[in-house]
């Protein structure tokens, strides 16, 4: 019973990293240079959970071992702030601020200008004067 479950646990390990690194537990460079100790602790927990089996063992240690790999590669990909732009006082950016000028094409609105413009009713414009008069 321990063995599906250690191995059901174990494949969870790259969300888990991912996980500690968005809390901000650890950062990759942590990861990257505790790398023996996590190997040495992926062993140590496939000893602890699999049968005396050395094979076993091996099935699940060397998984593990790129799965952490593959975690440490995703938080690298993913890196604080990949997804989200931070303005002056710790909110996300408005789109329309967040291009830089070499950006922009002649199309778009300036830097600054706040957000577009709704689209116009078909009455705005009209003045009152310029419906037709009330028959009764």
């Amino acid at each position: 019973m321990r063995v599906p479950i250690g191995f059901g646990l174990g494949f969870q390990l790259p969300l888990v990293m991912l996980f500690l690194e968005r809390i901000g537990i650890f950062d990759v460079a942590t990861y990257a240079s505790q790398w023996r100790v996590a190997v040495i602790v992926i062993f140590v927990v496939s000893a602890v959970i699999t049968p005396a089996d050395p094979y076993s063992l091996l099935f699940l240690a060397i998984p593990l071992c790129l799965l952490y790999f593959g975690g440490l590669a995703i938080c690298r990909w993913i890196g604080p702030g990949r997804f989200r732009r931070r303005g002056r006082l710790g909110r996300p950016t408005p789109p329309w601020r967040a291009i830089s000028v070499g950006q922009r094409h002649s199309g778009q609105r300036p830097l600054g200008a706040g957000p577009p413009p709704l689209p116009r009713s078909p009455r705005a414009g009209y003045t009152t004067s310029s419906f037709p008069p009330k028959t009764s």
